[in-house]
């Protein structure tokens, strides 16, 4: 009898064992209530760590008034969460950082474990699913707060910039993030999230960033929590004003399946079979053009010695590789560079698509300016930058600092 008991203990068990390891029960574990703290860092710590597709639907605004943005397309039927491709993936090292996100702050030591992701382009996508939960819910309209505004009339790596900036700083100062009509255009190229527009809105503070490229301003990055509705304007090209905000930039600058499916089909129109294929593509932007009439403001434009380095180190790391390059400088690129690789140019792009083709590249050398600095920002491989720009002694170099500008995984070369 007493054997008997044993053994219907054991296989009760192995049953509760084998139970309590399945991905359902491990999923419904993940998201109960851990905590009753407010601050997100202490949550995701002892949450499991999960991924998702960037791209997957984000929840509509509560509003419903005037100032509502309609129309955008948050589609994700063009994902496969089954499949793995080339890209960085595994464990996340245990870090410990402090991130201030409007009234949370704190120290944050979490070891999260991160699964790959792959789109149908190809693409490695890892955004921990719990943290940009939260981000989203903080960031949702609350008309108990003031409201956001950034935005000019710029090309799309300024546009970036400021959509970024506004991310970020609504995040840090507890306000609802409203877009303009220009920063709204990025709706049909990404997969933003719906948020009101400042129709109707009535600017009471109003703040112009003194600082020029690669630095921040502190009184808008220590703006007072205020329910006043406040304009910000100027580039905000500085990594500060959206620190901590990354993963739901991840999320949301996701390209919408029409530009992949636009820009796919015309690589595939010039060159047949290359963007399929099993080779390593190196991503290359090149821009001369209106920078080589900018010096005295400080643009320095890419030598021709900084793109072989950079050609040859990929060459060096990376097997059967070819570079896809973009730009506005074919007959330049076809006399300098032509003999260091296998070049396939895309001519005459729209920006955006030319944007997705690098970022998509397993790999990318980028140029000088804010668009390039945006490809190498969506890039999931290794990015190679030009380190000598802006030229120091130049209006532009006037705040810059290097480490506020580029991410610190990125190369240098001259």
């Amino acid at each position: 009898m007493k054997a008997v008991v044993v053994l219907l203990g054991l296989a009760l068990f192995l049953i509760f064992a084998l139970f309590i390891q399945s991905e359902f029960i491990k999923d419904i574990i993940s998201f109960l209530p851990v905590t009753s703290t407010s601050d997100p860092s202490v949550r995701l710590s002892k949450v499991r760590g999960t991924t998702r597709n960037a791209g997957t639907n984000a929840h509509a605004d509560p509003i419903s008034h005037s100032n509502t943005a309609s129309g955008l397309n948050f589609d994700s039927s063009n994902k496969d969460p089954n499949q793995t491709g080339r890209g960085r993936h595994g464990t996340i090292s245990p870090s410990s950082s402090t991130k201030t996100f409007g009234q949370f702050s704190a120290t944050e030591s979490t070891t999260m474990t991160s699964e790959a992701v792959k789109e149908k382009d190809g693409r490695m996508v890892e955004v921990n699913e719990t943290l940009v939960a939260i981000l989203e819910k903080e960031l949702d309209f609350d008309s108990s707060r003031g409201n956001l505004i950034i935005g000019l009339r710029m090309r799309l790596g300024n546009l970036l910039f400021q959509f970024a900036a506004l991310i970020g700083l609504a995040l840090r100062h507890h306000m609802n993030p409203v877009y303009t009509k220009s920063l709204h255009k990025l709706a049909l190229y990404f997969r933003i999230k719906e948020r009101p527009l400042d129709n109707n809105i009535t600017i009471s503070m109003q703040l112009n960033e003194g600082v020029k490229m690669g630095g921040s301003d502190a009184k808008i990055i220590n703006l007072k929590q205020t329910k006043e509705n406040v304009e910000l304007k100027g580039y905000f090209q500085c990594t500060d004003y959206f620190s901590g905000a990354e993963a739901i930039l991840r999320s949301e600058l996701m390209f919408r399946p029409d530009v992949i499916k636009a820009a796919q089909a015309k690589m595939d129109h010039l060159h047949p079979g290359l963007w399929k294929s099993n080779v390593t593509k190196i991503g290359i932007h090149i821009r001369r053009g209106d920078f080589l009439n900018l010096a005295y403001q400080g643009r320095t434009v890419a030598p021709t010695e900084y793109y072989k380095k950079a050609m040859q180190l990929m060459l060096s790391r990376h097997d059967d590789c070819v570079f896809i390059v973009t730009g506005n400088a074919k007959t330049w690129a076809t006399e300098e560079l032509s003999t260091f690789g296998s070049l396939f140019f895309v001519d005459n792009g729209l920006p955006h698509e030319d944007m997705y083709l690098l970022s998509a590249c397993d790999h990318v050398i980028v140029s000088t300016g804010t668009f390039s600095w945006w490809v190498g920002w969506l890039n999931r491989g290794s990015v190679v930058y030009y380190d000598l720009y802006p030229k120091i002694g130049y209006p532009l170099a006037a705040d810059f600092d290097a480490k506020k500008y580029y991410p610190p995984h990125w190369t240098p070369l001259h």
